[in-house]
């Protein structure tokens, strides 16, 4: 199973679990990076093309923008990030977990460093969308909340 989890913005942070079956402790089967927007995607892209989607599931800080919205040019990054990879999901048939920004702050740094899953980084994009993955296992079942204090 591939859990790929995406905070994007101008710069976007990646987290990727390849697979539950082992313990989640061991890093070999943890991908974590930042990047523009335009390379993350093609990241997210590379993992889809060829795999079976079936086991693949997409976590995404999402936004919702009102009507007639007027995006500063900073956003620009972040909204079309954030459309890529809608339609990458639809295009490979993948579930899209998508989340508000604020999902992630039930999760603590202390409780990524206790799955081994803090990654410090300047713009702290990582860390972000490892909080994400772990609210969508928190809620899918896949990781307890007791076994993260």
């Amino acid at each position: 199973m591939l859990w790929i989890s995406i905070d994007p913005g101008d710069i976007s942070g990646l987290f990727v679990v390849q697979s539950l079956a082992v313990p989640v402790q061991d890093k070999h089967f943890i991908k974590a990076r930042e990047g523009n927007a335009f390379e993350i995607v093609q990241n997210v892209e590379s993992y889809l093309r060829g795999a079976d989607t079936r086991d693949i599931h997409l976590v995404l800080e999402g936004v919702t923008l009102p009507n007639k919205v007027h995006l500063p040019s900073k956003k620009f990054g972040q909204s079309s990030a954030i459309g890529a990879i809608h339609w990458l999901a639809e295009l490979f048939g993948v579930e899209l977990i998508a989340q508000d920004p604020g999902q992630r702050k039930i999760i603590t740094n202390e409780m990524l460093q206790k799955l081994e899953w803090y990654y410090a980084s300047p713009g702290k994009h990582m860390v972000d969308a490892a909080k994400h993955l772990v609210v969508a296992m928190l809620k899918k079942k896949l990781l307890r909340m007791e076994d993260l204090v």
